[in-house]
């Protein structure tokens, strides 16, 4: 078994002032009809095409993102 202490880890990426970490999975919930698909499209499309989220948070370069929602049906994934 590997030694945790040991193994190498990355440097750990942030959108904007560190308040949003790049990498993993991100859960975003609230009552329906709040705006909840709007902003996370609106990420999604800035962090793909590397450009300012809110006009606050800098996105340093483009990279890859995937949105499933729970409404989504079979079909649509």
């Amino acid at each position: 078994m590997a030694d945790i202490r040991k193994l190498a880890l990355s440097e750990e990426r942030f959108l904007g002032d560190q308040r949003w970490a790049m990498d993993g999975t991100r859960v975003l919930y609230g009552a329906a009809g709040t705006g909840k698909s709007t902003l996370v499209l609106h990420l999604a499309a800035n962090l793909a095409t590397g450009t300012t989220f809110l006009d606050n948070y800098l996105v340093a370069r483009p990279c890859k993102v995937m949105v499933l929602q729970a409404e989504m049906s079979l079909h649509d994934l």
